[in-house]
């Protein structure tokens, strides 16, 4: 009944956000719109990706060590203590996303050097970094908030916040217009976050949460906390070290493929937004408990099958995507100052990233896993062997292929890393049935080729249509198709899903 509670409120946790998730897709529209795959949204990616890597250490706190630790405190010593916790967290976090930010601040123009901009370009981009560098203490409190309302169970608000974060980037965006440049948009992203912030705040009194000023850093929870995120931390900074290294080999390739990037990126983020995020996350904060319980074999069968959940949702859309990847990218992006030549490049990169979406699920629920055992030297183990061949990998292809090939190291090295952390998963725990999932896993492939072939079919037979028409009968074509060989090969996240429709009549 627990795996069902989870994966039902997953379900309407998906629909309460789904407005989130699209407005912040409607933003990243509306950038494309004004400025297209421009110097400016070079600099705007460039600092975007380099001020997430700055905030990674109190994000890394929060997903590997916060969430358990306040749950343990809470039973253990009650609301007052894990309250007395979280202000603890909170001042520390703050106080490291400062030092980061003066840290980064100073070297702005040497990280810049990495890329391949001119002199112009490079001066949007250091000015792009210096202001995002401010969300840092911003990030921290919507983090931490974020996993306090989480480990509460409370998982609305940390969704909703995209949604004012997107509503003023599109103001501000439409109404300065591209005269606003590089400052105006790099000052919009930041008033949104700050917006998220304020948000959040309604939030947190529902919730009993009560700052407090007084000053206790040492205390045991801190400490311990510290000591298991480092070598997480180490293996996310590998990990985002190779997204580094994708951004900065594209501003080497010519203008607008950092950009190109970005966009085809954010199409993936949308995804994963929408279907992977809620599921990880609720299943994070219940892996969580049951480590406090002992009780590892449920938490391994969780996450089991919220990967066959996620892979079986992302399969259709990976190999329609890569049948239509133009066909989308023209009917997202292509208006205003995103030309031809911007949607035959952004298309590109997605058509070879889009296989990385299993990457991804493999990666985060794994992760999730490893952190709510409070195992964070695995990870790091994996991320250390894994990540030079990625970059490797990344660098040869860009020369042979370009974009695509800066793509398609990603997809290879994201689907590599996840099957390696799933396995070890096994090897250490010893609780994942992998022989049935790999039988549902070759079902749901055969599917899903039938699935691309009548799709394909389909478009070819409308190829004089609009782009639009044309992808949603042939998407509809093969979702149907999906739909229906799923249930006549039985595959077992179909009959999980009847199973507990038949159990609620």
């Amino acid at each position: 009944m627990a795996n069902q509670t989870i994966t039902k409120t997953a379900f309407w946790l998906t629909l309460i956000i789904a407005f989130a998730k699209v407005l912040g897709f409607l933003r990243e529209l509306v950038i494309a719109y004004v400025f297209g795959a421009s110097a400016v949204t070079d600099a705007y990616t460039i600092a975007a990706t380099m001020t997430l890597t700055a905030s990674l250490l109190v994000m890394v706190y929060i997903t590997t060590t916060f969430v358990p630790s306040y749950i343990k405190i809470r039973q253990a010593n009650g609301e007052a203590s894990a309250l007395g916790f979280t202000n603890d967290a909170l001042r520390v976090s703050i106080i490291i996303s400062i030092v980061i930010m003066a840290i980064f601040q100073l070297g702005t123009p040497l990280i810049i050097s990495f890329t391949g901009f001119d002199a112009e370009h490079s001066q949007f981009a250091i000015v792009a970094l210096r202001i995002a560098l401010f969300k840092l203490p911003l990030f921290a409190c919507i983090h931490l908030f974020s996993g306090y309302l989480s480990a509460r169970h409370s998982f609305v608000g940390p969704n909703f916040i995209g949604i004012p974060l997107s509503i003023t980037v599109i103001a501000i965006a439409l109404i300065l217009g591209t005269y606003s440049g590089i400052i105006g948009l790099s000052v919009a992203s930041l008033l949104g976050v700050a917006s998220q912030l304020v948000v959040l705040c309604f939030w947190l009194p529902k919730e009993k949460y009560r700052f407090k000023l007084y000053q206790k850093f040492g205390s045991n929870e801190i400490k311990n906390g510290m000591l298991l995120m480092l070598p997480a931390f180490i293996g996310q900074a590998l990990m985002h070290l190779w997204h580094w290294t994708d951004t900065i080999v594209a501003t080497h390739l010519y203008e607008g493929t950092a950009a190109a990037i970005g966009f085809a990126t954010r199409i993936l983020t949308l995804i994963t937004g929408l279907i992977l995020m809620p599921i990880s996350g609720i299943v994070f904060t219940y892996m969580s408990e049951q480590v406090v319980k002992e009780d590892k074999e449920k938490a391994a069968k969780v996450l089991l099958q919220s990967i066959g959940i996620v892979i079986f949702v992302f399969l259709p859309i990976i190999v329609i995507g890569i049948l239509f990847s133009t066909d989308i990218v023209r009917i997202v992006y292509q208006r205003g100052q995103f030309t031809d030549e911007a949607v035959a490049t952004t298309g590109t990169a997605l058509a070879w990233y889009l296989p990385s979406l299993i990457g991804t699920a493999l990666t985060v629920l794994a992760l999730r896993f490893f952190y709510g055992i409070q195992d964070t030297k695995t990870p790091l183990v994996c991320a250390a062997a894994a990540i030079p061949i990625n970059i490797g990998m990344t660098i040869l292809l860009a020369n042979a292929m370009g974009i695509a090939g800066i793509a398609l190291a990603g997809s290879i090295g994201g689907i590599l890393q996840g099957i390696v952390l799933v396995y070890n998963i096994r090897r250490k725990v010893g609780m994942l049935k992998l022989s049935i999932f790999a039988k549902d896993l070759v079902k749901m492939l055969v599917a899903a080729l039938i699935c691309g072939s009548l799709s394909f079919s389909a478009g070819y037979v409308l190829s004089a249509q609009s782009s639009v028409i044309r992808f949603i009968v042939s998407a509809a074509v093969g979702v149907v198709v999906y739909l229906v060989f799923s249930l006549m090969l039985k595959i077992n996240v179909i009959h999980i899903a009847l199973s507990y429709r038949k159990s609620r009549k």
